[in-house]
């Protein structure tokens, strides 16, 4: 039977888990900058390389960048969690995408990927990242088809993701 210390772990863990992989990826694939936001501390520091600073400011900063993509995903996967008490480390994978116009009537498909290595801290009961820095692994950019082929033809190609879009579902997202 586990101990109430275990439990608690466990949840913890799941906690931040569902802060560097779900939230984060929905943020940014719906465009939905205030779930994005969520997932780091106001005054959390971040290091993409290509911006370095206040996280939230970082989150206000993308949004112009991911809306460019006709369609965007993001997964972040093999988390690896470190606790001490309301403090974590944590590395884990991501591997991202796009599709977008190549401004000759024609696409192209963008994937990269990544490494984050996070620090966290629990505040007021509520994990999130409070430090992040991103290695890129690789990038890659080469022309799409832009739609489904062969047996992928009934399936509707996403396009225009944000929280305006008909199929946007509202989800809790801590403040």
């Amino acid at each position: 039977m586990p101990t109430d210390a275990q439990l608690q772990e466990l949840w913890d863990k799941q906690e931040i888990a569902d802060v560097l992989g779900a939230r984060y990826a929905r943020g940014l694939d719906w465009l939905d900058e205030a779930a994005l936001k969520a997932c780091f501390h106001p005054d959390a520091h971040v290091d993409y390389g290509f911006f370095v600073g206040n996280a939230h400011d970082w989150c206000t900063m993308v949004m112009p960048i991911e809306a460019q993509s006709l369609h965007r995903f993001h997964y972040v996967f093999n988390i690896l969690i470190e606790l001490n008490g309301d403090t974590a480390e944590a590395e884990s994978n991501s591997l991202a995408g796009g599709r977008s116009s190549d401004g000759e009537g024609g696409f192209n498909q963008s994937f990269f990927g990544s490494r984050y290595l996070d620090r966290l801290e629990k505040r007021d009961g509520i994990w999130r990242i409070s430090e992040r820095r991103t290695m890129l692994e690789f990038a890659q950019q080469m022309p799409s088809s832009g739609g489904p082929d062969g047996g992928l033809k009934g399936l509707e190609l996403i396009e225009g993701l944000s929280p305006a879009h008909p199929l946007y579902r509202a989800m809790t997202h801590r403040p």
